[in-house]
Protein backbone atom coordinates (compact mmCIF):
# COMPACT_ATOMS: atom_id res chain seq x y z
CA UNK A 1 0.00 0.00 0.00
CA UNK A 2 1.78 3.49 -1.22
CA UNK A 3 1.67 6.19 1.25
CA UNK A 4 -0.41 9.33 1.00
CA UNK A 5 0.19 11.90 3.30
CA UNK A 6 -2.54 14.25 3.66
CA UNK A 7 -4.25 16.58 5.70
CA UNK A 8 -7.89 15.64 4.90
CA UNK A 9 -10.17 15.27 7.10
CA UNK A 10 -12.97 13.46 6.07
CA UNK A 11 -14.89 12.51 8.82
CA UNK A 12 -15.36 12.71 12.78
CA UNK A 13 -12.32 12.02 14.72
CA UNK A 14 -13.27 8.63 16.39
CA UNK A 15 -11.57 7.58 19.68
CA UNK A 16 -8.97 5.62 18.23
CA UNK A 17 -8.20 8.52 15.95
CA UNK A 18 -7.91 10.50 18.51
CA UNK A 19 -5.34 8.08 20.04
CA UNK A 20 -3.61 7.97 17.07
CA UNK A 21 -3.10 11.27 17.00
CA UNK A 22 -1.64 11.71 20.46
CA UNK A 23 0.67 8.71 19.77
CA UNK A 24 2.36 10.40 16.91
CA UNK A 25 2.39 13.88 18.92
CA UNK A 26 4.37 12.37 21.50
CA UNK A 27 7.13 11.77 19.40
CA UNK A 28 7.59 15.61 18.62
CA UNK A 29 6.63 16.62 22.43
CA UNK A 30 8.91 15.35 24.99
CA UNK A 31 7.90 17.65 28.08
CA UNK A 32 8.63 15.73 31.23
CA UNK A 33 8.33 16.47 34.80
CA UNK A 34 12.42 15.39 35.98
CA UNK A 35 13.28 13.08 38.67
CA UNK A 36 9.27 11.97 39.38
CA UNK A 37 8.98 11.43 43.18
CA UNK A 38 12.97 10.77 42.84
CA UNK A 39 12.21 7.68 40.96
CA UNK A 40 12.54 8.58 37.10
CA UNK A 41 11.38 11.55 34.84
CA UNK A 42 7.44 11.56 34.03
CA UNK A 43 6.83 12.02 30.75
CA UNK A 44 3.16 13.79 29.45
CA UNK A 45 2.38 10.41 27.64
CA UNK A 46 3.50 7.76 29.66
CA UNK A 47 -0.48 7.62 31.08
CA UNK A 48 -1.33 7.75 27.70
CA UNK A 49 0.95 4.80 26.48
CA UNK A 50 -1.12 3.03 28.96
CA UNK A 51 -4.10 4.31 27.92
CA UNK A 52 -3.55 2.06 24.91
CA UNK A 53 -2.66 -1.26 25.98
CA UNK A 54 -5.68 -1.20 28.24
CA UNK A 55 -7.59 -0.28 25.29
CA UNK A 56 -5.64 -2.91 23.27
CA UNK A 57 -6.40 -5.40 26.09
CA UNK A 58 -9.97 -4.50 25.83
CA UNK A 59 -10.20 -4.67 22.06
CA UNK A 60 -7.84 -7.87 21.31
CA UNK A 61 -7.63 -9.73 24.43
CA UNK A 62 -4.62 -10.50 26.53
CA UNK A 63 -3.45 -13.28 24.32
CA UNK A 64 -2.72 -11.03 21.60
CA UNK A 65 -0.17 -9.13 23.53
CA UNK A 66 1.58 -12.53 25.27
CA UNK A 67 2.00 -14.25 21.83
CA UNK A 68 4.51 -11.36 20.75
CA UNK A 69 8.18 -11.65 19.47
CA UNK A 70 8.42 -8.22 21.23
CA UNK A 71 7.94 -9.75 24.70
CA UNK A 72 10.52 -13.17 24.41
CA UNK A 73 12.71 -10.09 22.95
CA UNK A 74 12.95 -7.80 25.82
CA UNK A 75 12.84 -10.81 27.99
CA UNK A 76 16.37 -11.88 26.49
CA UNK A 77 17.54 -8.59 26.85
CA UNK A 78 16.11 -8.47 30.49
CA UNK A 79 17.91 -11.90 30.65
CA UNK A 80 21.27 -10.83 29.75
CA UNK A 81 21.56 -7.53 31.41
CA UNK A 82 20.62 -9.80 35.06
CA UNK A 83 23.82 -11.16 34.11
CA UNK A 84 25.77 -8.50 33.75
CA UNK A 85 24.82 -6.99 37.01
CA UNK A 86 25.75 -10.11 38.87
CA UNK A 87 29.52 -9.63 37.03
CA UNK A 88 29.37 -5.59 37.55
CA UNK A 89 26.80 -4.25 39.54
CA UNK A 90 24.48 -1.26 39.03
CA UNK A 91 21.26 -0.16 40.38
CA UNK A 92 18.00 -2.58 39.69
CA UNK A 93 16.40 0.54 39.55
CA UNK A 94 18.43 1.71 36.60
CA UNK A 95 17.83 -1.76 34.72
CA UNK A 96 13.93 -2.01 35.82
CA UNK A 97 13.04 1.54 34.52
CA UNK A 98 14.39 0.45 31.19
CA UNK A 99 12.82 -2.91 31.10
CA UNK A 100 9.58 -1.26 32.10
CA UNK A 101 9.92 1.64 29.58
CA UNK A 102 10.63 -0.93 26.47
CA UNK A 103 7.60 -3.33 27.59
CA UNK A 104 5.34 -0.35 28.10
CA UNK A 105 6.04 1.95 25.17
CA UNK A 106 6.97 -0.76 22.40
CA UNK A 107 3.53 -2.77 23.39
CA UNK A 108 2.13 0.82 23.05
CA UNK A 109 3.13 0.57 19.44
CA UNK A 110 2.35 -2.50 18.58
CA UNK A 111 -1.45 -2.23 19.54
CA UNK A 112 -1.51 1.00 17.79
CA UNK A 113 -0.78 -1.12 14.45
CA UNK A 114 -2.96 -3.82 15.29
CA UNK A 115 -5.57 -1.51 16.07
CA UNK A 116 -5.03 0.29 12.77
CA UNK A 117 -6.64 -1.98 10.44
CA UNK A 118 -4.41 -0.29 6.88
CA UNK A 119 -1.54 -0.02 9.04
CA UNK A 120 -0.59 2.86 7.15
CA UNK A 121 -2.97 5.81 9.01
CA UNK A 122 -0.46 6.44 11.49
CA UNK A 123 2.63 7.38 9.28
CA UNK A 124 -0.31 9.60 6.98
CA UNK A 125 -0.13 11.18 10.90
CA UNK A 126 3.40 11.22 11.57
CA UNK A 127 3.73 12.75 7.83
CA UNK A 128 1.08 15.21 8.14
CA UNK A 129 2.59 16.74 11.51
CA UNK A 130 5.94 16.67 10.82
CA UNK A 131 5.28 19.04 7.89
CA UNK A 132 3.02 20.83 10.16
CA UNK A 133 6.35 21.25 12.48
CA UNK A 134 7.97 22.51 9.24
CA UNK A 135 5.94 24.92 8.77
CA UNK A 136 6.24 26.63 11.94
CA UNK A 137 9.73 26.75 12.18
CA UNK A 138 9.44 30.14 9.32
CA UNK A 139 7.62 32.19 11.70
CA UNK A 140 9.45 30.84 14.62
CA UNK A 141 12.58 31.99 12.77
CA UNK A 142 11.08 35.19 11.54
CA UNK A 143 10.14 36.59 15.18
CA UNK A 144 14.05 35.29 16.12
CA UNK A 145 15.13 37.79 13.68
CA UNK A 146 12.64 40.35 15.02
CA UNK A 147 14.41 39.89 18.58
CA UNK A 148 11.12 38.02 19.72
CA UNK A 149 11.91 35.05 21.26
CA UNK A 150 8.99 32.19 21.27
CA UNK A 151 11.54 29.52 22.01
CA UNK A 152 14.76 29.29 23.55
CA UNK A 153 17.72 31.97 21.85
CA UNK A 154 20.06 29.42 20.06
CA UNK A 155 23.11 30.56 18.02
CA UNK A 156 22.69 29.56 14.29
CA UNK A 157 24.61 30.67 11.54
CA UNK A 158 24.16 33.70 8.85
CA UNK A 159 22.24 35.48 11.87
CA UNK A 160 19.63 33.33 12.12
CA UNK A 161 19.10 31.48 14.68
CA UNK A 162 18.49 26.84 15.47
CA UNK A 163 14.66 26.44 14.89
CA UNK A 164 12.83 23.51 16.30
CA UNK A 165 8.90 24.44 16.45
CA UNK A 166 7.22 22.05 18.75
CA UNK A 167 10.02 20.01 19.61
CA UNK A 168 11.87 19.79 22.71
CA UNK A 169 15.68 20.70 20.45
CA UNK A 170 16.79 20.83 16.98
CA UNK A 171 18.39 17.81 16.78
CA UNK A 172 15.19 15.71 17.98
CA UNK A 173 13.32 17.72 14.82
CA UNK A 174 15.88 16.80 12.61
CA UNK A 175 15.69 13.16 13.44
CA UNK A 176 12.07 13.03 12.43
CA UNK A 177 12.08 15.50 9.54
CA UNK A 178 14.37 12.98 8.12
CA UNK A 179 12.50 9.60 7.30
CA UNK A 180 10.02 12.19 5.16
CA UNK A 181 12.62 14.29 3.83
CA UNK A 182 14.00 11.19 2.36
CA UNK A 183 10.72 9.69 1.63
CA UNK A 184 9.55 12.61 -0.72
CA UNK A 185 13.23 12.20 -2.28
CA UNK A 186 13.01 8.99 -3.15
CA UNK A 187 9.90 9.63 -5.09
CA UNK A 188 11.68 11.38 -7.62
CA UNK A 189 10.18 12.68 -10.58
CA UNK A 190 6.95 11.07 -9.04
CA UNK A 191 6.37 13.87 -6.75
CA UNK A 192 3.09 16.09 -7.15
CA UNK A 193 3.24 19.79 -6.76
CA UNK A 194 1.81 19.31 -3.00
CA UNK A 195 4.66 17.25 -2.40
CA UNK A 196 6.81 19.44 -3.73
CA UNK A 197 6.04 21.99 -1.54
CA UNK A 198 6.02 19.74 1.28
CA UNK A 199 9.42 18.58 0.76
CA UNK A 200 10.57 22.52 0.35
CA UNK A 201 9.00 22.86 3.85
CA UNK A 202 10.96 19.84 5.18
CA UNK A 203 14.38 20.98 3.98
CA UNK A 204 13.94 24.69 5.32
CA UNK A 205 13.44 23.22 8.64
CA UNK A 206 16.18 21.00 8.80
CA UNK A 207 18.28 24.10 7.43
CA UNK A 208 16.55 26.02 10.65
CA UNK A 209 17.93 23.28 13.05
CA UNK A 210 21.54 24.04 11.97
CA UNK A 211 21.63 20.43 12.79
CA UNK A 212 25.09 18.83 11.31
CA UNK A 213 24.18 15.42 12.21
CA UNK A 214 20.88 15.79 10.35
CA UNK A 215 22.89 17.14 7.19
CA UNK A 216 25.27 14.36 7.45
CA UNK A 217 22.46 11.76 7.70
CA UNK A 218 21.38 13.26 3.94
CA UNK A 219 25.42 12.48 2.51
CA UNK A 220 24.43 8.98 3.93
CA UNK A 221 21.48 8.79 2.39
CA UNK A 222 22.95 9.57 -1.45
CA UNK A 223 25.59 6.80 -0.59
CA UNK A 224 23.22 4.46 0.11
CA UNK A 225 21.50 5.54 -2.68
CA UNK A 226 24.10 5.70 -5.40
CA UNK A 227 24.77 1.67 -4.27
CA UNK A 228 21.44 0.64 -5.06
CA UNK A 229 21.83 2.11 -8.59
CA UNK A 230 22.29 -0.45 -10.96
CA UNK A 231 23.43 2.47 -13.81
CA UNK A 232 26.75 3.79 -14.06
CA UNK A 233 25.53 7.35 -14.70
CA UNK A 234 23.27 7.52 -11.92
CA UNK A 235 26.24 6.52 -9.51
CA UNK A 236 28.06 9.10 -11.17
CA UNK A 237 25.35 12.21 -10.71
CA UNK A 238 24.73 10.86 -7.17
CA UNK A 239 28.58 10.69 -6.48
CA UNK A 240 28.55 14.22 -7.61
CA UNK A 241 25.64 15.23 -5.69
CA UNK A 242 27.18 13.57 -2.41
CA UNK A 243 30.51 15.44 -2.88
CA UNK A 244 29.10 18.91 -3.38
CA UNK A 245 27.19 18.12 -0.25
CA UNK A 246 30.41 17.30 1.63
CA UNK A 247 32.29 20.45 0.31
CA UNK A 248 29.38 22.96 1.56
CA UNK A 249 28.92 21.11 4.84
CA UNK A 250 32.92 20.98 5.45
CA UNK A 251 33.39 24.69 4.56
CA UNK A 252 30.90 25.65 7.57
CA UNK A 253 33.12 27.12 10.32
CA UNK A 254 31.02 25.56 12.77
CA UNK A 255 31.79 22.17 11.45
CA UNK A 256 35.34 22.78 10.66
CA UNK A 257 35.74 23.92 14.30
CA UNK A 258 33.83 20.71 15.52
CA UNK A 259 35.74 17.96 13.71
CA UNK A 260 39.28 19.68 14.23
CA UNK A 261 38.35 19.77 18.62
CA UNK A 262 36.63 16.20 18.11
CA UNK A 263 39.98 14.86 16.53
CA UNK A 264 41.63 16.93 18.87
CA UNK A 265 39.95 14.63 21.84
CA UNK A 266 40.48 11.23 20.24
CA UNK A 267 43.97 11.44 19.58
CA UNK A 268 44.52 10.58 23.55
CA UNK A 269 41.44 7.96 23.40
CA UNK A 270 40.82 6.37 25.95
CA UNK A 271 42.67 8.84 28.53
CA UNK A 272 40.59 11.17 30.41
CA UNK A 273 41.54 15.21 28.76
CA UNK A 274 42.73 17.94 30.94
CA UNK A 275 40.54 20.44 32.16
CA UNK A 276 42.71 22.92 29.63
CA UNK A 277 41.56 20.59 26.97
CA UNK A 278 38.66 20.58 27.81
CA UNK A 279 37.90 23.91 28.10
CA UNK A 280 39.15 24.32 24.35
CA UNK A 281 36.19 21.48 23.24
CA UNK A 282 32.65 21.99 22.09
CA UNK A 283 29.74 20.69 24.23
CA UNK A 284 28.97 18.59 21.54
CA UNK A 285 32.64 16.72 21.08
CA UNK A 286 32.83 16.78 25.27
CA UNK A 287 29.94 14.68 25.10
CA UNK A 288 30.62 12.30 22.46
CA UNK A 289 34.33 11.60 23.63
CA UNK A 290 33.42 11.14 27.15
CA UNK A 291 30.56 8.81 26.83
CA UNK A 292 33.23 6.92 24.41
CA UNK A 293 35.46 6.32 27.21
CA UNK A 294 32.55 5.00 29.26
CA UNK A 295 31.42 2.73 26.43
CA UNK A 296 35.18 1.14 26.31
CA UNK A 297 35.36 0.65 30.16
CA UNK A 298 31.80 -1.65 30.13
CA UNK A 299 33.11 -3.36 27.05
CA UNK A 300 36.47 -4.07 28.13
CA UNK A 301 34.77 -5.04 31.41
CA UNK A 302 32.36 -7.33 29.69
CA UNK A 303 32.84 -7.25 25.87
CA UNK A 304 30.27 -10.12 25.51
CA UNK A 305 27.31 -8.25 26.80
CA UNK A 306 28.45 -4.84 27.66
CA UNK A 307 26.87 -3.28 31.31
CA UNK A 308 23.00 -3.89 31.01
CA UNK A 309 20.51 -1.79 29.97
CA UNK A 310 20.34 1.40 32.02
CA UNK A 311 23.69 0.95 33.50
CA UNK A 312 25.83 3.78 31.19
CA UNK A 313 24.79 7.01 33.65
CA UNK A 314 26.34 5.22 36.73
CA UNK A 315 29.70 3.73 34.38
CA UNK A 316 30.23 7.48 33.29
CA UNK A 317 30.12 8.63 36.95
CA UNK A 318 32.50 6.05 37.81
CA UNK A 319 34.71 6.11 34.69
CA UNK A 320 34.33 10.27 34.14
CA UNK A 321 32.93 12.04 37.06
CA UNK A 322 34.74 10.70 40.07
CA UNK A 323 38.30 10.81 38.64
CA UNK A 324 37.72 14.25 37.43
CA UNK A 325 36.52 15.81 40.40
CA UNK A 326 39.65 14.05 42.46
CA UNK A 327 41.77 16.45 39.86
CA UNK A 328 39.04 19.48 41.17
CA UNK A 329 38.19 19.48 37.68
CA UNK A 330 34.20 20.25 36.92
CA UNK A 331 32.64 18.15 34.92
CA UNK A 332 28.89 18.54 33.69
CA UNK A 333 27.25 15.34 33.13
CA UNK A 334 27.10 15.83 29.37
CA UNK A 335 24.04 13.35 28.12
CA UNK A 336 25.47 10.59 30.69
CA UNK A 337 22.01 8.64 30.53
CA UNK A 338 21.55 8.46 26.70
CA UNK A 339 25.54 8.09 26.08
CA UNK A 340 25.14 11.38 23.30
CA UNK A 341 24.51 8.60 20.66
CA UNK A 342 22.76 5.23 20.14
CA UNK A 343 25.70 3.59 18.74
CA UNK A 344 27.59 4.45 21.55
CA UNK A 345 25.37 3.82 24.32
CA UNK A 346 24.05 0.23 22.74
CA UNK A 347 27.84 -0.60 22.87
CA UNK A 348 28.33 0.40 26.07
CA UNK A 349 25.14 -1.61 27.74
CA UNK A 350 25.05 -4.44 25.37
CA UNK A 351 28.06 -5.44 24.25
CA UNK A 352 29.06 -7.95 21.05
CA UNK A 353 25.61 -9.67 21.70
CA UNK A 354 23.55 -6.24 21.24
CA UNK A 355 26.08 -5.68 17.93
CA UNK A 356 24.49 -8.81 17.04
CA UNK A 357 20.93 -7.87 17.65
CA UNK A 358 21.62 -4.44 15.62
CA UNK A 359 22.55 -6.22 12.84
CA UNK A 360 20.08 -8.48 12.73
CA UNK A 361 17.53 -5.92 12.59
CA UNK A 362 19.06 -3.88 9.58
CA UNK A 363 18.60 -6.92 7.68
CA UNK A 364 15.01 -7.06 8.71
CA UNK A 365 15.39 -3.14 7.45
CA UNK A 366 16.53 -4.29 3.83
CA UNK A 367 14.43 -6.74 3.77
CA UNK A 368 10.88 -4.91 4.77
CA UNK A 369 8.59 -5.71 2.06
CA UNK A 370 7.35 -1.82 1.79
CA UNK A 371 10.24 -0.68 -0.63
CA UNK A 372 9.51 2.79 -0.05
CA UNK A 373 10.35 2.81 3.57
CA UNK A 374 13.33 0.99 3.71
CA UNK A 375 15.44 4.32 2.62
CA UNK A 376 13.45 6.72 5.30
CA UNK A 377 13.79 4.12 8.33
CA UNK A 378 17.47 3.19 7.60
CA UNK A 379 17.70 7.17 7.33
CA UNK A 380 16.31 7.39 10.77
CA UNK A 381 18.39 5.03 12.31
CA UNK A 382 21.39 6.36 10.96
CA UNK A 383 20.43 10.26 12.28
CA UNK A 384 19.50 7.86 15.84
CA UNK A 385 23.06 5.90 16.06
CA UNK A 386 24.80 9.12 15.21
CA UNK A 387 23.00 11.64 17.99
CA UNK A 388 20.28 10.54 19.76
CA UNK A 389 20.45 7.60 22.68
CA UNK A 390 17.05 7.55 23.86
CA UNK A 391 15.51 4.39 23.31
CA UNK A 392 11.86 5.51 24.30
CA UNK A 393 11.31 8.84 22.70
CA UNK A 394 11.33 10.35 19.21
CA UNK A 395 10.03 7.44 17.24
CA UNK A 396 12.44 4.83 17.65
CA UNK A 397 9.82 2.46 19.12
CA UNK A 398 7.27 3.44 16.95
CA UNK A 399 9.88 2.42 13.68
CA UNK A 400 10.82 -1.01 15.42
CA UNK A 401 6.90 -2.35 15.52
CA UNK A 402 6.30 -0.87 11.98
CA UNK A 403 9.07 -2.88 10.54
CA UNK A 404 8.23 -5.71 12.59
CA UNK A 405 4.58 -5.82 12.40
CA UNK A 406 2.52 -7.66 10.51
Amino acid sequence: MQMKPTFTITKIPSFLDILNFLMVLSLFVTDKSPNFFNLFDFYWFYPLYLLVIGYGIYRLGISTLLNQRWLYFVLIIASTSIISNLIHPYSYLQLGKQIIGWLVIGYAWIIMFKLQKDRISILNTYFSIAIIAAFLTIPEQILHVLDIHITPKKGGWLGLYRCFSFANEPFPLALLLIPCIIYYIEKGSKLIVKEKIYLFLLLTALFFTFSGGGWLVIGIYFIFSAFRQTKMVYKLITGVLFLLFITSFTLYRGTQLRIKETVQLFQNFPQLPTEEVLNQTNTSSRAIYLNSITAWHQFTANPLLGGGLGSHGEAYDESIIQPLEQHNIHIAHFNKFDGASGAIRWFSEMGLFGLLLFGMFVRKILRYQHKELIAPVFGFWIAFLLHSGNYFHNGSMMWIQKIYSR
